[in-house]
């Protein structure tokens, strides 16, 4: 798992400005409504439109790529799409994104690699969910409790609202996030001085409209979770997890959670609610996202941190006769320290514990394919017929992770072609994923076809909305197949999508005028 990070100041302030905002989960619970007595929607009368918010959201998407700070990792996405599913069902049968941005949005669901328990919604559906939230959940019903509290900041058009009220000064707190988020990269002290100007606009003009967003998306949020038959107790333990989470980093950078304080009477009455609520059986997704629960919780937990003590102390736990998922965490562990047959072992041995979990082996053996592909020495059981089946199988998988991990290894073992086939086809069902495009760019490479590559690669970048860098790699690309002896049939596809992404960014940047 290769590691670029913001600086942990840098990113706090960003997370601690998109809380003044409104965008952070503080707020969890509030009293349940029917449709009866549906709230009038935030997005009605709004001078922003759905477009400029769209744009908004996409210039966001951009800055976090940039930043280094989304993880993607594939078994992650895949367990927080799991979750997002049902609740974007129940929205849209709600009536909540009917409003347009159902359509309009580009919905993302990025994991952000940080240790603090926290999570944001964007502008356009972009929604980002912390590590560090996953590692200290302790159950899938608590993460779609806060997606759901997210998609509800985002379908209540929350952003676009605080601009109308706040005139001149929410335009210049979204900026200065922005800006934050592009700089942090590079220069923490910029970052930290636009987020910290764009965070004191906020709370000298709109803290009370915040608190007023805050208790919409509560309500819409809990209407959302509920319809979706998702387990009411979801609520009541990540308020439990916020409040612990307050008492042990109360240092001065959980400034919001003293503004929304997180009283046991709070959790008490979140409890009274839940337990109020009828149950209805969970949707096949969840419970699959409650399967994969403690999986990714171990992931989650070492992709956090930073330490090689804590690498070194999980990697020497899992040396003695321990349980499948401490196995996984000390591999996991050892991978970070580069101890690749130790990872290799311990994997391997909590798959033979597997026998009877289909989906742990599956989770194990995406991790002996994803280091098997990244590893500087070729492994002997990479070659192992058990091991070509496991990627022979992974290429007619449906979920991107499985799919993926047996992608990585298969071009490893040098099977370009149907690597190739396959994810051509899945990349034309998903235009937005962005290691699937790169993967593809490296097995148009292997097949002698260097400028179909370069355009699976401008690809990847369009998807992380680098439109002015897609746009002069395919140049480049095109450039390149008058000079080389490129199929015809690529430089046409090069040269037609060049001119409509050149199209695309002139009608962008006409938009904003």
């Amino acid at each position: 798992m290769a590691r670029t990070r913001l600086s942990s100041i840098s990113w706090q302030k960003f997370c601690l400005a998109s809380s003044v905002a409104g965008l952070i989960f503080v707020h969890l619970v509030a009293p349940v409504y029917s449709q009866s007595q549906r709230l009038p929607s935030l997005g009605e009368g709004v001078s922003v439109s759905l477009t400029q918010e769209n744009k908004w959201g996409q210039d966001a998407l951009s800055a976090l790529w940039r930043s280094g700070a989304v993880i993607d990792d594939p078994l992650l996405t895949d367990y927080l799409l799991l979750q997002w599913l049902p609740l974007q069902r129940a929205a849209t049968a709600l009536g909540w994104l009917n409003n347009g941005t159902g359509d309009l949005y580009e919905w993302r669901l990025l994991p952000i690699r940080d240790s603090q328990i926290n999570a944001f919604a964007l502008p356009g559906g972009v929604v980002g969910v912390h590590t560090g939230l996953i590692s200290a959940t302790p159950n899938a019903e608590s993460v779609s409790a806060v997606l759901a509290h997210e998609l509800s900041h985002v379908a209540l058009r929350h952003i676009a609202r605080m601009i109308d009220a706040q005139n001149r000064n929410a335009p210049w707190v979204l900026g200065a996030i922005l800006l934050g988020v592009a700089a942090a990269g590079s220069s923490p002290d910029l970052a930290n001085a636009a987020i910290v100007g764009g965070q004191a606009a906020a709370i000298q003009s709109g803290i009370n409209f915040t608190r007023d967003m805050e208790v919409e998306a509560d309500r819409v949020g809990l209407a959302i979770y509920q319809t979706a038959g998702l387990p009411a107790g979801g609520f009541v333990d990540m308020f439990e997890v916020l409040q612990q989470a307050s008492r042990l980093n109360d240092d001065g950078s959980f400034g919001y959670l003293r503004t929304h304080p997180l009283t046991p009477d709070r959790i008490t009455q979140a409890r009274l609610r839940a337990n109020s609520l009828s149950q209805i059986d969970a949707p096949p997704e969840h419970k699959q996202a409650q399967r994969l629960h403690p999986w990714v919780q171990i992931r989650a937990q070492v992709i956090s941190s930073e330490r090689t003590d804590d690498w070194r102390a999980w990697w020497q736990q899992a040396q003695g006769p321990v349980q499948p998922l401490l196995l996984y965490r000390g591999a996991l562990a050892a991978i970070e320290l580069k101890e690749y047959a130790s990872a290799e072992d311990l994997l391997l041995r909590a798959h033979g514990l597997l026998s009877n979990d289909v989906l742990g082996q599956n989770v194990v053996q995406q991790a002996l394919m994803q280091m098997w592909a990244k590893q500087p020495q070729a492994s002997s059981t990479m070659n192992a017929p058990e091991s070509q089946q496991w990627v022979k199988h992974g290429l007619q998988a449906t979920d991107r992770s499985t799919l993926l991990a047996a992608s990585a290894l298969g071009l490893r073992l040098g099977w370009t072609q149907d690597i190739a086939s396959r994810l051509q086809w899945w990349v034309s069902e998903h235009p937005n994923d962005v290691l699937a495009w790169r993967l593809l760019g490296q097995a148009r490479q292997a097949q002698g076809r260097p400028i179909a590559a370069l355009g699976a690669l401008a690809e990847a970048q369009w998807a992380m909305n680098d439109l002015a860098g897609a746009r002069d790699r395919l140049q480049a690309a095109l450039d390149a197949s008058r000079n080389e002896r490129a199929s015809v049939e690529d430089a046409q596809a090069i040269s037609a999508r060049l001119r409509w992404m050149k199209e695309q960014i002139s009608n962008s940047t006409a938009g904003n005028r």
